[in-house]
């Protein structure tokens, strides 16, 4: 448990350390506090922190949406092309990537909402369970 801490620690303060002289250090603590990148041993935090917008209005969102595509990533990654978060160069070249399993993942959840009323070789009928299924 102590090394897994040390690691951890040693990790976030490369991170600090590199930047620190880019970022606001209260958005920079901020980021490296977050837990569901600590979760992952902040494996993923120097992704964010390079395509973090570092002059956003929402800055709350954007790094929102980031956690959202790593925790995405770390999902999917066996399945991607590029196994390495950091080969992706920017935000939209990931989500880009991560588009076609999100698409797949959302069918299923609709697949699950709605019951098959009849089916023959011309027609199909369902009723939808819920408001998105229909």
């Amino acid at each position: 448990m102590k090394l897994m801490h040390i690691l951890l620690e040693g990790r976030k303060e490369d991170l600090r350390a590199k930047y620190i002289k880019s970022m606001d250090p209260e958005v920079l603590d901020w980021v490296l506090g977050i837990s569901d990148l600590k979760d992952f041993n902040h494996k993923y935090t120097d992704f964010v922190l390079r395509t973090l917008n570092k002059d956003s209005e929402d800055l709350d969102m954007d790094v929102d949406v980031l956690v959202g595509m790593v925790k995405d990533f770390d999902k999917y990654q066996s399945q991607l092309q590029k196994k390495d978060i950091n080969q992706y160069k920017n935000a939209e070249e990931l989500d880009a990537a991560l588009l076609p399993f999100k698409v797949k993942e959302k069918e299923r959840e609709l697949e699950n909402q709605t019951e098959k009323i009849y089916e023959d070789d011309g027609f199909l009928v369902l009723r939808p369970l819920s408001v998105p299924a229909t």
